[in-house]
């Protein structure tokens, strides 16, 4: 556990810490930054925070971690079908915003910049701090629920810009949503699976309200997605033991 804290301390502190030193280099004057709104402001915000991240995070794995990611071979055809809720997202966000007369250039822009927040926020809790606890030896669900609720607790920063009720909203659906990513994961030995997926929630949550802080969590769609883990979750862990053998053997490997 003690890698699991570290990793997860050093993604707090360097969130509040860049938001802080942002902060810092715009009131001195130090920072000018061209001012971008709409899609072209929330792509340069997310490249500017997670680009580093993402690398810091790689750099400390070859380093320091030496966790194993799984990036295995799985065919095309269950990949369209394990990412269904995937291509339902990007295909209702897409047509959303190419009627709000957004350009084609900006739309894959803004596809690239919420990849990269999906391959750090991944990399991160699924492929360091589950991949840790599993290749370890603890159990998987004990490994899914600690790595999910992590997720869903990094997300408390954002009470600095959103009221307490949305930000508990918020983390309790991210919660959920790490479960799902993390059974993907299970399923498909691949990291680049729940890659995807994340990158479709978040690009579909941002671009359709045009807001880099957005949560998009109501109360409807916290059921909505607790119902989805419920029936693809739960029926998969009962029932593919052979496979979350497998997997936790390569990650033991």
């Amino acid at each position: 556990m003690k890698k699991v804290i570290i990793i997860f301390a050093i993604t707090i502190g360097y969130i509040i810490g860049l938001g802080r030193l942002f902060w810092l280099l715009k009131i001195t004057g130090i920072l000018h930054l061209p001012h971008l709104t709409g899609l072209a402001g929330i792509a340069a915000n997310t490249l500017i925070q997670d680009v580093p991240l993402l690398a810091l995070f790689i750099f400390l794995n070859i380093k320091f971690f030496k966790q194993k990611i799984l990036f295995e071979r799985y065919s095309w055809l269950k990949t369209v079908g394990i990412l269904w809720l995937a291509w339902l997202y990007l295909a209702i966000t897409i047509n959303a915003v190419i009627v709000k007369h957004s350009s084609f250039p900006l739309i894959l822009l803004n596809l690239l910049a919420f990849f990269i927040v999906g391959a750090a926020e991944e990399f991160i809790f699924r492929g360091l701090i589950f991949g840790s606890l599993v290749s370890r030896g603890k159990s998987l669900p004990f490994a899914v629920a600690v790595s999910s609720i992590l997720f869903g607790l990094t997300h408390l920063v954002n009470l600095t810009h959103q009221s307490l009720n949305n930000t508990l909203l918020q983390v309790i659906y991210v919660v959920a949503l790490g479960v799902l990513l993390a059974t993907i994961y299970m399923k498909s030995n691949n990291l680049l699976l729940p890659i995807i997926l994340h990158t479709a929630i978040d690009f579909t949550a941002v671009s359709l309200t045009s807001s880099v802080n957005s949560t998009h969590a109501t109360v409807g769609s916290v059921i909505g997605l607790y119902v989805v883990v419920a029936i693809i979750v739960v029926p998969y862990l009962l029932t593919g033991k052979k496979q979350l053998s497998l997997f936790k053997k390569r990650l033991e490997n």
